[in-house]
């Protein structure tokens, strides 16, 4: 037709595909990993502009695949290329269809069918599906019902799920949203733990949660809402919660004092939130770590190089009083961050040290020793 545009649409250089009969097959790909992109090429074989351009998407997988935008006119004898992107959410084939508008009087829409393949994702492939935040997570705690609470300098949970949370969420299984759970507090929360009945223990540098007063630290009942018999009352941050069998809360952090009485950044809570007056260890430094075992013993890790006045230098057992287990003594040479219980009982450490009792134990800026121990209890929090 003279004085007409004459649309052209290719799908790697060359190919060139036919309106409302091609299938366009995409790179296969696990679900939730990553998208793969595939460019199109839109001519104007015509010797008018190719004016009006727009394109839609939809089909029985359409929110599987998005598609970017050409531009809105192609010159005579010249090109545009729009990308279309590919991110399974099953596995399985998806399919979906592109509809590309144009001024093209016999090719409009120009139908383009889509096809993928959603794979099943490999071992330690990062799940994208899980929702960013907008500042930062410090620690998370699952659920036993399989839903995660997650704490820190957070704002908005994604953009999609477009809800605001003040430093605490919780995401369902799935990973949407828990719209039911919105405690909000008014500072960091920097450690979540679970009781045995289901309660959440929070810890952190907020003066209020769930809209009340607690001064870091707070018990919250499962649905959110705010524990009222639990108030211990601290003077400083908390950073570490640890849940024992028989009901009481060992904690750490920057405090100096507990309902008014003195305790150095260490301290236990009877199961009703009032402070344990029998326990009292008085680390002369920083506990970046406790874990407890069922027959009453606690480990701890930090900065501190004694403890109670016995020398115990940034790793050490208590018995069940609080005081110094003499039988341990792995005396790594700097702090530790972190430890954990290994199924086999033994004990694997990390932080900034070089050596462990006396051996080297250093290895690609990571360091680990293991150390003999019983069984333990894990608490599937961080």
């Amino acid at each position: 037709m003279a004085n007409a545009p004459e649309i052209e649409v290719e799908q790697s250089v060359g190919t060139v595909l036919v309106d409302g009969v091609s299938v366009v097959a995409l790179p296969a790909i696990g679900v939730g990993t990553s998208s793969t992109q595939s460019t199109f090429t839109v001519r104007n074989l015509g010797i008018a502009p190719l004016t009006g351009i727009s394109i839609t998407m939809d089909g029985m997988n359409g929110a599987d695949f998005t598609v970017s935008s050409p531009g809105t006119s192609i010159a005579p004898g010249e090109f545009a290329v729009f990308h279309v992107f590919f991110r399974p959410s099953a596995v399985g084939t998806r399919t979906a269809a592109i509809h590309l508008f144009s001024n093209d009087s016999n090719e409009s829409p120009f139908d383009i069918a889509l096809t993928g393949q959603g794979l099943t994702p490999p071992p330690g492939a990062v799940d994208l599906s899980y929702p960013d935040s907008i500042w930062y997570s410090y620690t998370h705690c699952v659920q036993p019902d399989g839903k995660l609470v997650i704490g820190g300098d957070i704002g908005a949970i994604g953009s999609v799920l477009g809800a605001t949370r003040n430093h605490i969420a919780r995401l369902n299984a799935n990973n949407t949203l828990d719209f039911g759970f919105d405690p909000g507090a008014n500072g960091t929360v920097r450690v979540i733990n679970i009781q045995l009945d289901g309660k959440l223990l929070v810890g952190g540098s907020f003066s209020q949660i769930a809209g009340v007063s607690r001064s870091f630290l707070a018990r919250l009942n499962s649905n959110g809402s705010p524990d009222s018999t639990f108030d211990p009352g601290l003077n400083g941050a908390v950073g570490r919660i640890m849940p024992q069998e028989d009901g009481k809360i060992l904690i750490a952090g920057n405090f100096t004092t507990v309902a008014g009485i003195a305790r150095s950044g260490l301290a236990r809570l009877n199961a009703d939130g009032m402070l344990d007056t029998g326990f009292n260890p008085n680390p002369n430094g920083s506990v970046n770590v406790i874990r407890a075992l069922p027959d009453g013993r606690i480990y701890v890790g930090g900065t501190f190089s004694s403890i109670g006045g016995v020398s115990a230098r940034h790793l050490a057992r208590l018995n069940a009083d609080g005081t110094v287990d003499s039988s341990f003594n792995a005396n790594p040479s700097s702090w530790v961050s972190d430890l954990s219980i290994m199924s086999d009982g033994k004990l694997m450490i990390g932080g900034l040290f070089g050596s462990v009792g006396g051996g080297v134990s250093l290895v690609s800026g990571q360091v680990k020793h293991e150390w003999s121990c019983g069984p333990y209890i894990h608490y599937p929090c961080k």
